[in-house]
């Protein structure tokens, strides 16, 4: 279509270069997870638009910089924090976060964050946009015609408190002997909760599998 887009992205420790193509896209490397909010203000000046993608609670705030700025809200973490850091750490984050209201404009992934924005952080409904995860189905399709014979219970996800990966095993050792005898327990992922859940997981006869990315 002619536009040319840049993603600006934190470094990690195996990147080889800053900048790098990937296909029409120019990706820019910089900084780590708290050091990227300042480049980002600096890259917003550059772009005629500006997408911010608010997944961990604390906004780029491009809109200080650039009035044609938006805010891509994936869920409202008000009550996540308060599980996963301290008390002052919990409150500075969601004061921070709540600063996402003043975007001029705003995309929510579903109804229900749609729906937190305006009830939490009263922002009004006629500003945010609804558009939901795409999928290629051409692409993403299954690839068996039936389900395993073993009954499976697969937890997958990042290794955090608010998701509750120690439930997944939990649950497994409440069936009956019977049933736990025939069936099998996988928990993927990686996160702060990593030695917990591979120990629930061993314990109860499941199957623990570390992924490098999530």
């Amino acid at each position: 279509m002619g536009v040319r887009v840049t993603w600006l992205a934190e470094r990690f420790p195996s990147s080889q270069e800053e900048d790098e193509t990937f296909g029409s896209i120019l990706i820019k490397r910089r900084g780590n997870p708290l050091s990227l909010h300042f480049f980002s203000l600096v890259e917003a000046r550059k772009h005629e638009v500006v997408l911010d993608s608010v997944a961990h609670a604390v906004p780029f705030f491009s809109y200080l910089v650039n009035p044609y700025s938006a805010a891509l809200v994936h869920h409202v973490h008000q009550d996540v924090l308060d599980l996963e850091l301290g008390r002052f750490q919990a409150s500075l984050l969601k004061r921070l976060e709540r600063m996402v209201s003043r975007y001029p404009f705003l995309v929510a992934i579903s109804k229900t964050t749609k729906k937190e924005l305006v009830s939490r952080f009263n922002v009004s409904s006629e500003r945010i946009r609804v558009i939901h995860n795409g999928l290629d189905h051409n692409f993403y399709r299954p690839q068996f015609q039936s389900k395993t014979k073993k009954p499976t219970i697969l937890w997958l996800g990042r290794l955090k408190k608010y998701k509750n990966p120690l439930d997944a095993p939990r649950i497994f050792s409440l069936l009956s002997p019977d049933i736990r005898s025939n069936a099998k327990l996988v928990v993927a992922g990686r996160g702060d909760l990593e030695r917990e859940t591979r120990e629930a997981v061993k314990e109860v006869g499941g199957v623990f599998v570390c992924f490098l990315y999530l």
